[in-house]
């Protein structure tokens, strides 16, 4: 900044620093005088930037005071008791049933001789599936298989069969005129069967295997006494044990 000597009127620079007055000498009449020194203007305090919430803040305001539900050791994990003996330690059947199923699948490369004395190479490989005990007795429900295809195909099968026999024991005539409705006698059973077996099997898969494979999913084993049962509901399942 610049001041000004108050005898000879000689403008003189100091530094801009803040602080209280200081003691100048003038460089040209060597009078000492004091001045104060600038000080530094006011700032205006910081803005602050209100962000809109995330949905995570969202969410824990949303649910601020409401209690968590019920839990068992503060693992996260709903107390589920068994009816029988009253223990804690139960999974579910479907977990159960598929960390004791596995599926296995091996290769095996090698090479054998021919009739001819040649060294052929092969490739051999088998697959299966791997399960424990427990996971056997845990199966799920077998849903009842549509068999009306190969009802219809074998019904095809054995009238071609019959016509086929007829003409070439009793030649053609005798095998059109006579084993041709037989085979189609045969073709209409089989179709008369195929339709009945179709519609079984619609109404076991509505009525037994829907209910039984939702009960399948619902179930839990206690892993004490081997009681299966549906939590809230009375047991009926029996022990697994």
């Amino acid at each position: 900044m610049a001041v000004e000597c108050p005898r000879c009127k000689a403008r003189l620079k100091i530094s801009d620093a803040s602080g209280p007055p200081a003691q100048i000498r003038c460089g040209k009449c060597g009078h000492v005088f004091s001045a104060a020194r600038p000080q530094d203007p006011p700032q205006d305090p910081p803005k602050t930037v209100q962000e809109a919430p995330g949905p995570i803040q969202a969410l824990a305001t949303a649910t601020r005071g409401v209690p968590p539900p019920e839990r068992k050791g503060g693992r996260g994990i709903a107390k589920i008791e068994c009816p029988q003996c009253g223990a804690t330690d139960a999974q579910k059947v479907s977990l159960v049933w598929e960390s004791g199923t596995s599926n296995t699948s091996s290769s095996t490369l090698g090479a054998a001789f021919d009739g001819d004395g040649n060294l052929m190479p092969f490739l051999a490989g088998s697959s299966g599936k791997h399960q424990t005990q427990l996971a056997a007795r845990l199966a799920p429900p077998e849903p009842q298989k549509d068999s009306s295809t190969l009802l219809v195909i074998v019904g095809i099968g054995f009238g071609a069969i019959a016509v086929t026999f007829g003409i070439t024991a009793y030649g053609e005539v005798v095998g059109l005129c006579v084993f041709w409705p037989v085979g189609m006698l045969i073709l209409a059973g089989g179709i008369v069967l195929a339709v009945r077996a179709k519609r079984q099997a619609k109404a076991y898969n509505a009525t037994v295997f829907r209910p039984a494979m939702a009960r399948w999913n619902a179930s839990w084993i206690c892993l004490r006494c081997g009681e299966k049962f549906v939590p809230g509901k009375t047991s009926d399942l029996g022990s697994d044990r």
